[in-house]
């Protein structure tokens, strides 16, 4: 059947409640879509972040830094940071896509529970060849490990390291003049 003008009739069909023409898209059920990652759980609040750059261990390779601190958690998290000095926010968001990448692959499977890991990008992380980022992150974790599992904390504790800071005027703070 066809209308006066050429056209197909327009067919009228009732989806969620709402009387739309059929050509429209199909209205589909919303579904609660989860923002963790499956499996991995992220770092929730800044301060997590902070705890893992004052008392973690730091791993540096070209493509990424690993900083990895022991939880009091049963199982291991994982945070993302990338900062403007690697680029616009489509350079920042394409560093943090493939460090998430990256992850699935390669921290997943030998993650040691208990643990915190926060990787930065780096300039390099956006651009830089998948397997090189692959073998980066496995270097890096291996190191994080190793020191994880000798005890070592990588950091002086910080009271010991600003104690003498802010001390008051020591004879050799004294600006050179006498009175």
């Amino acid at each position: 059947m066809v209308s006066g003008h050429g056209w197909p009739p327009l067919v009228v069909v009732v989806c969620c409640g709402h009387v739309v023409p059929r050509a429209a898209r199909a209205c589909q059920p919303r579904t609660q879509v989860s923002r963790q990652m499956s499996g991995i759980t992220s770092i929730p609040s800044r301060a997590g972040f902070l705890h893992a750059r004052n008392r973690g261990i730091k791993a540096i390779s070209r493509g990424v830094v690993i900083q990895a601190v022991p939880n009091d958690k049963p199982h291991w998290r994982v945070g993302f940071t990338a900062t403007k000095k690697i680029g616009n926010a489509v350079t920042r968001n394409r560093a943090r896509r493939r460090l998430r990448a990256a992850v699935r692959e390669c921290l997943q499977p030998i993650a040691h529970s208990g643990t915190d890991y926060v990787l930065i990008a780096r300039h390099d992380t956006a651009t830089r060849r998948w397997d090189d980022l692959l073998a980066d992150m496995r270097k890096a974790t291996k190191y994080l490990h190793r020191q994880l599992d000798s005890g070592s904390s990588g950091r002086a504790p910080a009271s010991n390291a600003n104690a003498d800071k802010g001390a008051g005027n020591t004879p050799t703070q004294t600006s050179g003049r006498t009175s």
